[in-house]
């Protein structure tokens, strides 16, 4: 079984215990054991993740800055597929399911799925001209820029975590 340490937050670029030091144990469903104690955030603490997240946004190129976001992406991917057997194991002991349904399904598959969308990201227009238009007499040129819409909160489904999150 895999036991991983106390959980803690992300926020503001740095790992922190939740307000209070809160935890919940995180129960392998195998053998109905606590694999690990993840971080119990409070709504104080997902207001403090979202503010630094928005700040981070408004303050930096982070949702211009195209390579920048792509290299991150792709170091993460590549840090993920070094990491492929303790991800399998960890699911397969967070989830409880079967280890060839994880290893294929969950980690491969989604290991494949974000390989395939990095190499689908050069392609992204991110500015698109149209042709000009006219109306009573004036010109006006036309072009649509694709930008970040900014900072989401969300609770993700736990079945498939890695595939989803």
């Amino acid at each position: 079984m895999t036991v991983l340490s106390t959980g803690q937050l992300t926020i503001d670029g740095a790992m922190r215990p939740a307000e209070g030091g809160r935890v919940y144990d995180d129960i392998n469903p195998w053998t109905g054991e606590v694999m690990a104690q993840a971080a119990d955030a409070s709504a104080a603490d997902v207001e403090a993740a979202i503010a630094s997240a928005r700040r981070a946004f408004d303050t930096t190129d982070w949702s211009t800055n195209h390579l920048k976001r792509f290299e991150l992406v792709q170091k993460l991917l590549g840090l993920c597929t070094a990491n492929r057997d303790r991800l399998v194991q960890i699911i397969r002991d967070e989830v409880g399911a079967p280890p060839g349904i994880v290893t294929m399904q969950q980690i491969d598959n989604a290991l494949k799925c974000w390989q395939d969308l990095l190499d689908l990201y050069p392609q992204l227009q991110w500015e698109k001209a149209f042709p000009d238009g006219e109306a009573w007499g004036a010109i006006s040129h036309r072009k649509a820029v694709y930008e970040a819409v900014g900072v989401v909160a969300a609770i993700t489904p736990w079945n498939f975590p890695f595939f989803v999150n």
